[in-house]
């Protein structure tokens, strides 16, 4: 997987309407491309990743750890997982970007999965 790739399927996700909460305003459409803009902003080149750990223990780790992730979004010590398998993303931390905790929550809504 390379940036284009990974530029490619964020945009596809936010393509589609998110599901991503807007609490504290009353401009949903503004503060979605601002976030959306932020998001693009954090692309880094793709890196292989491990998950050690997950938050919200839901099921996500044992589901995801036997597929092919990597890393596509920075921001501070929040990475954005992305699936080329599956076409999901999910939100992870950590300072070793080989070896992240996953919040635990999975899905193909990129910028949902970037808040948190």
């Amino acid at each position: 997987m390379n940036k284009k790739e990974a530029r490619i399927a964020i945009e596809r996700s936010l393509a589609k309407e998110s599901a991503t909460p807007t609490l504290g305003t009353n401009d949903r459409d503004t503060y979605v491309r601002e976030k959306a803009n932020e998001l693009r902003e954090a692309l880094i080149e793709p890196v292989p990743i491990r998950i050690v750990g997950e938050s919200f223990e839901y099921g996500a780790k044992k589901d995801l750890e036997r597929i092919a992730l990597y890393v596509v979004a920075r921001q501070g010590d929040n990475w954005l997982v992305y699936s080329p398998e599956r076409e999901v993303f999910s939100l992870a931390f950590g300072t070793d970007p080989t070896a992240l905790s996953i919040l635990g929550f999975v899905s193909d809504d990129a910028l949902a999965e970037w808040l948190g």
